[in-house]
């Protein structure tokens, strides 16, 4: 069967994070999160906004500034043909970036309820997540993961309602 591959520039430790959850093949589902953000972000060349300019992807303007690796998502033909197979970059970088985002929540909203119910510390969690998905230090490190998790650990708790 044909497919059209849709290319989405990620840091290299959520292509692992990514290949894990949901494989090297991704075919993109309206019952997944990646699905929902690729398919609702789909556009026609025929569509009326159509203001698709072919750019090389400027690093420095990426929020992400290392090496970025691809992960592909592989659209079948006809719904490409229904919903479109052009993404804009601005709007793949934004599908990135609430990836990312969302993957750290969960990853920080595990570390609250883990360290509240288990009385499991926090660096462990982290350290286990950074294991579990074999990223290594140059691709993310501890301490950038645990600044971000001390800005945003008071904000998760007080919707967990758990005291920190």
């Amino acid at each position: 069967m044909q497919r059209v591959l849709l290319q989405l520039n990620v840091p290299p430790y959520l292509k692992k994070i990514l290949k894990v959850k949901y494989g090297n093949d991704y075919r993109p589902k309206q019952t997944e999160l990646l699905g929902i953000a690729v398919i609702n972000t789909l556009k026609k060349k025929s569509d009326r906004d159509y203001n698709y300019i072919r750019q090389k992807a400027d690093p420095q303007n990426s929020r992400f500034k290392k090496n970025n690796e691809a992960f592909i998502v592989s659209l079948s033909v006809d719904k490409a043909s229904r919903k479109g197979f052009v993404v804009d970059q601005k709007r793949a970088n934004q599908i990135v970036r609430a990836l990312d985002r969302n993957i750290r929540e969960d990853l920080y909203t595990n570390a609250i309820i883990n360290q509240h119910k288990f009385e499991i510390e926090f660096q462990t969690t982290i350290e286990n997540f950074l294991d579990l998905y074999d990223i290594s230090e140059e691709e993310l490190s501890y301490e950038s993961i645990r600044k971000d998790f001390n800005r945003n650990k008071k904000r998760i708790a007080e919707k967990l309602k758990i005291p920190v």
